[in-house]
């Protein structure tokens, strides 16, 4: 998910017919691009040691909601994860 960058928009005169852009103008930078290359700390290690079993240990996480909503007319979606 997400868009193009500044550079293949440049090239977009070059590969598609009709399309003009204004070299003098510049690219405005995305906050959310920017935001998302940012450096992060990473996660503290565990201190508990890992499943040893099957579904001994399940993570999840539950997103939403969504501002788009799919074909099936969700705006959530769950992830579960077997450690």
């Amino acid at each position: 998910m997400g868009h193009t960058g500044g550079e293949s928009v440049r090239r977009l005169p070059h590969i598609a017919h009709g399309v003009a852009i204004d070299s003098n103008v510049a690219m405005s930078r995305c906050e959310s691009c920017i935001i998302g290359k940012h450096p992060r700390q990473p996660h503290p290690t565990s201190q508990s040691p890992p499943a040893s079993r099957f579904l001994e240990l399940i993570h999840s996480d539950l997103c939403g909601p969504i501002p788009v909503i799919t074909p099936h007319h969700k705006r959530y979606f769950i992830i579960f994860l077997d450690d």
